[in-house]
């Protein structure tokens, strides 16, 4: 019997949870089942696409065939990796954890004081513009359309009061 690879077990985990979510929001109301069902049809999409990537011998032979050119390189390409690695140094990583942990704790302070309708398009726009680089014109589009999603999804939709912060 051939022993069952870990990446295969994760998707079938994933799988049977995402099941889970359709059987147990059966009986809940139609607002109410709208996000699980949403969630649990892209992650059955999802692992079904992971599960034929893993299970079909042809895909698995090119993943094989790839990870077997990676190591069999020249030395010399190895040791061009290992100096790439070697410059990435500790200090960057450490600059960039510290990076988004502030832009985390922008957006959770920000949520509790101000709410979610205030906090959020200004997060967007200025974490697409700063972080992501976008230029005004994109962020501002980016910003419009996804908070204009965000309300007519929670407040519409879904007849749900997004939580207004401390100050409003």
């Amino acid at each position: 019997m051939k022993k069952l690879k870990a990446s295969l077990i994760f998707v079938i985990l994933i799988a049977f949870i995402s099941i889970c979510f359709i059987y147990f929001g059966w009986n809940l109301p139609t607002r109410s089942k709208v996000i699980p069902y949403w969630v649990a049809s892209f992650l059955l999409i999802f692992c079904a696409i992971q599960f034929l990537l893993e299970t079909i011998p042809k895909l698995e032979d090119e993943k094989i065939s790839k990870i077997e050119y990676l190591i069999k390189q020249p030395e010399i390409q190895q040791k061009k990796i290992y100096k790439e690695k070697k410059n990435r140094s500790e200090n960057d990583e450490k600059k960039k954890l510290v990076k988004i942990f502030i832009w985390i704790l922008f957006l959770v302070l920000g949520l509790y004081l101000f709410g979610f309708l205030v906090i959020l398009p200004i997060f967007i726009f200025l974490f697409y513009l700063i972080e992501c680089s976008y230029k005004l014109n994109t962020a501002l589009a980016a910003t419009s359309i996804i908070s204009t999603i965000i309300y007519l999804f929670f407040e519409i939709f879904l007849d749900t009061e997004l939580y207004r912060g401390l100050i409003f």
